[in-house]
């Protein structure tokens, strides 16, 4: 399919609208994080609702993500995109406006399910929109953009949470959204996959979403249930059985939404890997954090906003450069290394063979969360790999495990 320059106009409203429908994203997982000990006392909720005002969102994202792909390489990248960005800004309405705590479950799951058509769709545009010499700038420059942007978030969340304001977390997205839909609708043209399935795997999908649901709610209940409850290893037993069931359907079907050979590519797989246990290790630690620094320590929650800040600079300044060295030596290279600062060892030695040190170096110098940019930027190194949505819900879908 044609692309575009990243300077070139097109280009520059591609990365204007993935940058600012990301952010909105990111602002509120961040900001929603610092919250919570005042969204707490306004909705007279328990420790148990915190944990399900949360994860309702994340339960629908990992449920839904894979589908929200698939139907955006075979519908179209922009269309999907669209559709989830409106579910996710009413969503966020409907949360800013709940006055119960049921009321604000349905409606995080609401933004769940926006969310799912959403996120994957900026990097999917991206990827495939831009020309691929450019890709690796590309993602750097949406990191750093959607970072600056995202550094907000806890501080945001701090001042509103102080002033009695939480609920206006949601709100902002309102306007967000509409920005990132009105570029999107009048200045970036449609993307699809030029392999994409002409029918859509219906039976494929119904039995992916409900497996992944019955995973998530039964890892989401442990805590609370203990892992010999009912409610904790029937939806375990039952989600792996049916993740058994959809590969078995992904290999007779005509059309697969999941093409099981995209695994035989090794970046592909070891991109999935590293962003698994990179945000399994960010997400968890960003979270207890916030709250320990406010419930035991206790800062403002502002100034528990303002902790994150080196962390965020430092991701900012080196975002960018680490886009232009997976353009100029691979991504493999560049990303390989780089999640032994975020506390894991590096998943493929075999990829730094070019130069050892470089990679050694490179590892010490980036923070963790930088090797997702090139992951993203990796796995199209392979010529069959064109499914840009697919390939973004696995990747983000890994993610959500935090």
């Amino acid at each position: 399919m044609a692309t575009v320059k990243l300077n070139s106009a097109k280009g520059v409203w591609v990365m204007l609208a993935a940058i600012i429908a990301s952010a909105m994203a990111f602002i509120d997982a961040t900001a929603l994080n610092v919250v919570l000990p005042a969204l707490q006392d306004g909705l007279q909720a328990t420790s148990g609702d915190l944990f399900w005002i949360l994860n309702a969102y994340l339960l629908m994202l990992a449920s839904l993500i894979l589908v929200g792909g698939s139907l955006s390489d075979t519908l179209g990248r922009k269309k999907i995109f669209m559709v989830g960005i409106v579910m996710f800004v009413v969503g966020s309405g409907l949360c800013g406006t709940a006055n119960t705590v049921f009321l604000l479950i349905v409606y995080r799951l609401m933004q769940g399910i926006g969310g799912a058509f959403m996120i994957p769709g900026s990097l999917a545009l991206i990827s495939s929109a831009i020309d691929e010499t450019e890709r690796g700038k590309a993602i750097g420059t949406w990191s750093s953009a959607t970072t600056i942007v995202t550094v907000g978030g806890p501080i945001l969340g701090g001042a509103l949470a102080d002033a009695g304001l939480w609920r206006y977390i949601f709100f902002i997205n309102v306007p967000i959204g509409i920005a990132a839909f009105f570029i999107l609708w009048t200045k970036v043209d449609e993307t699809n996959a030029e392999n994409s399935n002409p029918s859509i795997d219906i039976l494929g999908a119904i039995v992916i979403a409900l497996g992944l649901a019955a995973l998530t709610f039964g890892c989401l209940s442990m805590p609370e249930k203990g892992i010999y409850h009912w409610h904790v290893y029937l939806p375990l037993i039952a989600g792996t059985i049916l993740l058994i069931a959809f590969i078995a359907i992904e290999k007779v079907s005509k059309y697969p939404m999941m093409p099981l050979n995209l695994f035989n590519n090794g970046t592909f797989s070891g991109a999935n890997l590293l962003t698994f246990f990179l945000y399994a290790g960010l997400g968890t630690g960003m979270l207890f954090l916030s709250l320990n620094l406010v419930q035991v320590q206790g800062y403002t929650q502002l100034q528990s906003g303002l902790t994150f800040l080196p962390f965020t600079l430092l991701m900012i300044t080196l975002a960018k450069f680490s886009g232009k060295l997976a353009d100029k030596y691979g991504p493999p290279v560049v990303s390989d290394h780089r999640p032994r600062n975020g506390g894991h060892r590096p998943a493929v030695a075999r990829l730094c063979r070019p130069d050892p040190w470089r990679c050694r170096l490179l590892g010490h110098l980036f923070s963790g969360d930088t090797c997702l940019r090139a992951g993203n930027v990796d796995y199209r190194s392979s010529p069959d790999v064109d499914r840009d949505g697919l390939c973004q819900s696995a990747i983000f879908g890994d993610s959500v495990g935090h």
